[in-house]
């Protein structure tokens, strides 16, 4: 506010206007062209002061560009003229701490809220970047939509966009129609997956924001990539307005480098690095692989005091009391079909790693054949033309002798084809699928599961595990799979680990004599990623290759 009256003063005509948690400076400046509007003026956006313009026409037979390019020349014309007193004005508000200048006063309004949620609230209410990590259950997106109502209400935005996974889209409209009482606060949503995949989406959400809006990413790891397409969209989109909200319950899959694009995503300038390879050399210590992979960490103290400010946290074991989990797993051995096929694609991946020069030897290859071969402890085998193949698994027989399916159950796989299968032996009829595959129709799916119409909610994790509301009136949870991501298995158990769960839980794993399948437990119980403890070893050969050989 104090550099926007200090420009106002050095600018001879401007005039200071401020709405609610706007304020702008307009400068004189008119295109001399009847039945044409023209609005310059300087706002502070995503905490940097802005010269912004903009030329419309009254006329319908003017050219949609022309518009544009009138703007842009009185821009760059503007941008000459004054260069010396927004440079002057902009260096003196930097001096002010950043955590001060992005303190907010929002007043904060809810409805029907916990007390752990009220606390939340209050925070995210006196800062416009924050980010709030929350264990699965605890009422994050309730939190979300509390606040951008109360920001609303107190005039600074006038719409949301929300960045989520595909598949958590529906049901965050769920809990917005439920709990935003402001029916002129105009909702967007998002994919993700959407932002690298659909040039036109992307477009349209640049086009969208400006700032009076707010933005929040939901499930925010997904954007933790630095090189992904996602996370620079994602960012450029964020950079053109100054409320925006990060939400996950795991905001470190990998580890503390995980944090870095997610932070960027509020302000580049919270780790004070504003590229990855400051943020490298500042936090990361580098090894292994041509020297790029990461062995250690450094300053950590320092980057903790840095996003503080910024953060809040929900742990579920402090605010909700829930019943207790209890853990079972289950083993079978493997087909013979199963086997052969096993060991041979454990001799062609070792063959590999034999003849491929350290240089060249990539995780990726590596991965590729671990997924094959857990495939394999799945039931199927993928061949080279891409096709797959039942071999059979003993897994069924588990349930059969284990396992009571009598009452409601809830079945996570990793694979699509485990979900045909276990379909197919629960009986369709009693079955309902939360996948990729029936996006139309699995919420009122989900809808009969939840009333106690469904006996059996079968699900793979990327789908049915993240973001998902309404299945903690059941209790008993068996994955048929597993996945190499512990933050999957995470947000999988959250899904009935949370606020209404009444009974004791018991969850349980159903794995085969593989080692891979071993390997990705030992890892998941450790809360560990498998791809990690691949990383370190690929570079090391003689590791590496016992590593594959143990399995």
């Amino acid at each position: 506010m104090d550099t926007l009256v200090d420009i106002k003063n050095r600018i001879r005509g401007s005039k200071l206007w401020t709405k609610s948690g706007i304020t702008r400076v307009y400068l004189p400046y008119r295109i001399n062209k009847k039945n044409v509007r023209t609005d310059c003026y300087l706002e502070i956006i995503n905490d940097k002061l802005e010269l912004l313009v903009k030329v419309r026409s009254l006329l319908w037979d003017v050219h949609p560009n022309w518009c544009d390019l009138q703007a842009e020349k009185l821009k760059e014309n503007l941008t000459k003229q004054y260069y010396e007193i927004i440079h002057d004005c902009e260096k003196k508000r930097r001096k002010i701490p950043l955590h001060i200048r992005l303190q907010d006063n929002t007043i904060p309004l809810c409805h029907n809220s916990m007390l752990h949620q009220i606390k939340a609230l209050k925070f995210l209410c006196s800062m416009k970047v924050a980010a709030y990590f929350g264990d699965t259950g605890v009422g994050k997106t309730k939190v979300a939509i509390d606040l951008a109502s109360s920001r609303f209400v107190a005039g600074k935005i006038n719409k949301v966009m929300v960045f989520c996974p595909v598949s958590t889209i529906d049901n965050f409209k769920i809990e917005v129609n439920l709990f935003c009482r402001f029916s002129k606060l105009i909702w967007q949503y998002f994919g993700i997956e959407s932002m690298s995949m659909s040039d036109p989406v992307y477009l349209e959400a640049l086009n969208m924001v400006d700032n009076e809006t707010m933005i929040i990413i939901d499930e925010s790891h997904f954007v933790k990539g630095v090189k992904a397409i996602r996370s620079e969209r994602i960012k450029k989109v964020c950079d053109r307005c100054t409320y925006k909200l990060i939400m996950t319950g795991t905001p470190t899959t990998d580890n503390v480098h995980d944090l870095y694009m997610q932070y960027s995503m509020l302000s580049e300038l919270i780790t004070e690095c504003k590229s990855w390879s400051k943020f490298a050399e500042q936090f990361l210590i580098l090894g292994g692989w041509d020297c790029r992979q990461i062995i250690g960490y450094k300053n950590l103290e320092y980057l903790t005091s840095l996003i503080e400010p910024y953060t809040y946290q929900t742990l579920k074991k402090e605010c909700l009391q829930l019943p207790k989990k209890s853990f079972q797993t289950f083993t079978c051995r493997l087909t013979e079909n199963q086997e052969y096929y096993y060991y041979l694609l454990k001799k062609k991946l070792l063959e590999i790693i034999e003849n491929t020069k350290d240089d060249n030897l990539r995780p990726e290859t590596i991965f590729l054949y671990l997924t094959r071969m857990q495939q394999v402890s799945c039931g199927y085998i993928r061949h080279d033309d891409g096709q797959f193949e039942y071999i059979g698994t003993k897994k069924f027989d588990l349930i059969d002798n284990y396992i009571d399916i009598s009452k409601q159950t809830i079945f996570f796989c990793k694979y699509i084809f485990e979900v045909d299968l276990l379909i197919e032996y629960l009986g369709d009829i009693n079955c309902v699928e939360f996948t990729g595959r029936n996006r139309g129709n699995r919420y009122e799916k989900l809808k009969q599961f939840s009333e106690g119409k469904k006996k059996y909610f079968v699900a793979t994790m990327s789908s049915g595990g993240i973001g998902l509301n309404g299945l903690q009136q059941c209790s008993q949870m068996i994955f048929f799979s597993n996945s190499f991501k512990y933050s999957e298995r995470k947000h999988s158990i959250g899904r009935i680990d949370r606020e209404g769960q009444k009974n004791q839980m018991l969850i349980t794993d159903m794995i085969t004599s593989a080692g891979i399948d071993w390997k990705i437990i030992h890892n998941l119980s450790r809360k560990r990623n498998l791809s990690d403890e691949i990383k370190r070893l690929i570079g090391n050969k003689i590791k590496l290759r016992e590593y594959i050989q143990s399995i």
